[in-house]
């Protein structure tokens, strides 16, 4: 099932789809650490995927038929990884060329006691920046870039949406697993319509798993 997903993948983009690949070995060293015992090597080798382009997908076809992918953990990192990198390739239709989207899904404000700390999130979207940049679980508390953006509401959100055009590459301050870390993204544009947004965000995903 895996080898098919990343076939037809590899199948539809072509390697002049993106500027850089990865070499080959680099590749087929982190498809091995996704099954390290090691948690934070399997993590550290998942993100590195994620930010595969999809003209590397040609190459980890190849690495996963040599049986590089043979544990269930490996293979079940490798279904996402395919079907984001798969997605950064899809053209989206921008709603504003001006306002920037993270692909991130149900906000929700952080605390601290009872004081406000950052937002978190329920759902990455595929395709889109956060899916690669931030983790399940973590807490986005500020945008370094802008010294006055702390994230504790809606409306703090959408003023880092407003004032950092798409495709600006900035640093979030996140809280993650109780200490706090500097998350580089590249921000994207908001894509459709954004009162269809959902409804575009729904349709991409079901071509990724058709």
């Amino acid at each position: 099932m895996l080898f098919r997903v990343i076939l037809l993948a590899a199948c539809l983009h072509t390697a002049t789809d993106a500027a850089t690949t990865q070499p080959a070995a680099v590749i087929r060293q982190w498809v091995l650490e996704l099954g390290a015992p090691e948690p934070d090597v399997r993590e550290a080798a998942r993100r590195n995927l994620l930010n595969l382009t999809p003209a590397d997908l040609g190459t980890l076809r190849a690495i996963v038929a040599e049986g590089a992918a043979n544990l269930p953990c490996q293979a079940a990192a490798l279904y996402d990884v395919v079907r984001h990198v798969y997605l950064t390739g899809e053209q989206v239709t921008r709603s504003n060329e001006r306002l920037s989207f993270l692909g991130l899904r149900l906000f929700q404000i952080g605390t601290l006691g009872e004081a406000p700390l950052g937002m978190t999130f329920e759902r990455r979207l595929m395709g889109f920046p956060a899916f690669a940049a931030f983790e399940e679980g973590d807490v986005l508390i500020s945008v370094e870039e802008l010294p006055d953006s702390y994230l504790t509401s809606m409306a703090s959100l959408s003023y880092v949406r407003e004032r950092i055009p798409p495709g600006t590459l900035v640093h979030f301050r996140v809280l993650r697993d109780d200490r706090f870390v500097s998350v580089p993204i590249t921000l994207a544009a908001t894509p459709a319509p954004e009162s269809q947004t959902d409804a575009a965000v729904a349709a991409r995903q079901q071509r990724a798993e058709d």
